[in-house]
């Protein structure tokens, strides 16, 4: 699925609040082992992991004024964050209320997002866990908690891995889709879409290897890996998706 170029997926600005918390998925999240496996994929080719960032979003059902919004955000704030101070801001007709927490192993940032419909206004979460390589397993339970809450209030949130990568050469754009496939390969992951451009390089896939996927047109995928060249820093930027990378590249 060809999500964006120059380095835009789906968080360029607004999509990071209006189209990532609706990717249909089939499940929730991966395991530990499925995440390891895919940071491993990237690091069997050279590539250093520098970050690892997972997401969780869910739609919540409408309500129809500014006060019920209020009080939805109070009840979920206490439940995801505690007493973190949150922010509020109008941006494109959308009230934000948005918040970040420190972990030792990782930052927490939170958005709920109220969004205008006929008569009523949306209301969408986005919760971001972001953190180094190390703190994996930080991250894997982080983001369970996150699906145990949501679950507790009947909610089925939607999840997703991303992986940022950065490999110390820089390669051509030949050279990058034979990496970028590579990976896909030791994944077992069958293509399903491609883009290529002069600077950019973006391949997805399905595999058997987890079962979470999302639908791209009438086929399933699950995975995404792209590459860019860094001419500033010299280096070829890599970032791995699954069910597809809803971060920036």
């Amino acid at each position: 699925m060809s999500i964006g170029k120059w380095g835009w997926a789906l968080c360029g600005l607004l999509a990071i609040v209006l189209v990532a918390p609706f990717i249909p998925a089939t499940a929730n999240g991966l395991k530990q082992s499925d995440v390891e496996q895919l940071a491993k994929a990237m690091e069997d080719k050279g590539i250093a992991v520098t970050e690892v960032e997972m997401r969780t979003s869910v739609s919540l059902p409408a309500v129809i004024n500014q006060n019920e919004l209020r009080i939805v955000q109070d009840t979920w704030q206490k439940k995801l964050l505690g007493k973190t101070r949150i922010e509020n801001r109008q941006e494109k007709g959308m009230d934000i209320y948005a918040g970040s927490m420190k972990a030792p192993a990782y930052v927490l940032d939170y958005q709920l997002i109220g969004v205008p419909q006929t008569g009523k206004i949306g209301v969408y979460i986005v919760v971001k866990l972001k953190g180094k390589r190390e703190s994996l397993q930080d991250l894997v339970k982080a983001q369970e908690r996150v699906n145990k809450v949501l679950k507790e209030e009947r909610q089925n949130g939607q999840n997703s891995t991303c992986i940022r990568g950065m490999y110390n050469d820089t390669l051509s754009v030949d050279h990058q889709e034979e990496m970028v496939s590579s990976i896909l390969q030791s994944l077992q992951a069958k293509e399903v879409e491609r883009l290529v451009d002069e600077s950019v390089v973006s391949i997805s896939g399905l595999t058997g290897l987890w079962e979470p996927y999302i639908h791209a047109g009438e086929r399933k995928m699950n995975l995404q890996v792209a590459a860019h060249l860094d001419q500033l820093n010299k280096v070829t930027r890599f970032t791995a998706g699954t069910p597809i990378i809803t971060a920036e590249y």
